[in-house]
């Protein structure tokens, strides 16, 4: 007596992935075809798939730190797209560098909207710190973890110093003053301690999380506005947060040399503290140095002006 031939696992699965139906045989006359494979989110970034539904591995594993520019500036976009809710490309190996990062849309976007109502002046609640810290841990861990600081600084800390700069322009002279010393209060004590706990996580090589924040509340909020004009009116009164803020800003080196924006902030606080030791040498209550440093006098600017003054 004969009895049918048992199949085996590989059988099974090479039935299951092509069309013959109950009929269908060697000598039923139908046409084996094989199903094409659907590009599933999977098989796209773990690499194409084998007979028997075997995965094979890339031959150079994938990491964020292989792509090139142009590749971080979209997958920048796709994080971005990601965040507001708007759609998305379909996923590639350039595209998502972790393969749970589409599970983790809902941790990174309550990150995104805890920060943006820091600057719009909520209060989080209870139990929202502890969990978007903890989302925070976990994108930390993924091959994520490099664009979250690059993120915060080219997108998120922008917004929020744009919010905060919008309840300044409303005003002028001594309401401008009283905004501006008001606003960094708040920043300074409610935004900006809470900034540092979401994303104490993150370690950077560059500017870290407290000094990036203040270089943007420098260069998004306080030279945005006309504040060093009234530094020469006489009739406007500087209330003490203001210079704890030029004081606290000038803490932080963000170029070597110094940038623009710092010798900025550093001939305000030449003008409300007196005297200042600054980049650019000894201020006595004038927004230029009365003693000139030794690298500023060795500059090829000063130097310049040297020539042009004894020719």
């Amino acid at each position: 007596m004969n009895h049918p031939r048992s199949s085996s696992v590989s059988d099974l699965l090479d039935a299951k992935d092509t069309d013959e139906g109950p009929g269908s045989g060697p000598g039923s006359g139908s046409v084996r075809r094989r199903r094409p494979e659907s590009p599933s989110l999977l098989s796209r970034f773990r690499g194409p798939r084998a007979k028997t539904f075997d995965f094979r591995p890339l031959e150079r594993p994938f990491s964020v730190l292989n792509l090139t520019e142009s590749q971080k500036h979209e997958f920048l976009n796709d994080i971005n797209a990601l965040g507001a809710g708007l759609p998305q490309k379909s996923p590639t190996k350039t595209t998502l560098p972790h393969e749970g990062f589409s599970a983790r849309n809902e941790e990174w976007r309550s990150v995104q909207t805890a920060i943006v109502s820091l600057f719009q002046q909520k209060k989080l609640s209870h139990m929202q710190l502890p969990n978007v810290r903890e989302n925070v841990n976990d994108l930390v861990k993924s091959d994520v973890a490099p664009f979250i600081h690059v993120y915060y600084k080219d997108h998120l800390l922008k917004k929020g110093m744009v919010i905060l700069r919008e309840t300044i322009k409303r005003n002028e002279g001594q309401s401008m003053v009283n905004a501006l010393g008001d606003v960094w209060s708040y920043f300074f004590s409610d935004i900006l301690p809470i900034i540092l706990v979401i994303l104490h996580p993150i370690k950077t090589k560059e500017l870290n999380v407290r000094q990036l924040t203040l270089v943007g509340f420098r260069d998004f909020v306080l030279l945005k506005t006309n504040f060093e004009e009234y530094l020469e009116d006489e009739t406007i009164c500087i209330p003490p947060s203001i210079e704890q803020m030029i004081l606290v800003i000038q803490t932080v080196h963000d170029s070597q040399p110094a940038n623009d924006n710092y010798l900025k902030v550093e001939s305000m606080a030449a003008r409300l503290v007196c005297p200042y030791i600054g980049v650019k040498g000894v201020y006595m209550g004038d927004k230029m140095p009365k003693y000139q440093s030794l690298k500023q006098q060795s500059s090829p600017k000063s130097l310049i002006q040297k020539a042009k003054s004894t020719g």
